[in-house]
């Protein structure tokens, strides 16, 4: 088994949700960019 990606982003707490350190667009924006690194498919879904 080779090297792994790793993916980080801020904790999701209010702190970081209130203050703009982590907006909901740059949390979709680490997930998709793991999900595509490891092939899975695309929810579709909105958040």
């Amino acid at each position: 088994m080779g090297p792994l990606p790793l993916y980080g982003c801020f904790h999701v707490s209010q702190r970081n949700t209130f203050t703009g350190r982590l907006t909901p667009e740059m949390l979709r924006d680490v997930l998709r960019t793991a999900a595509e690194e490891a092939a899975l498919p695309e929810s579709g879904g909105t958040g």
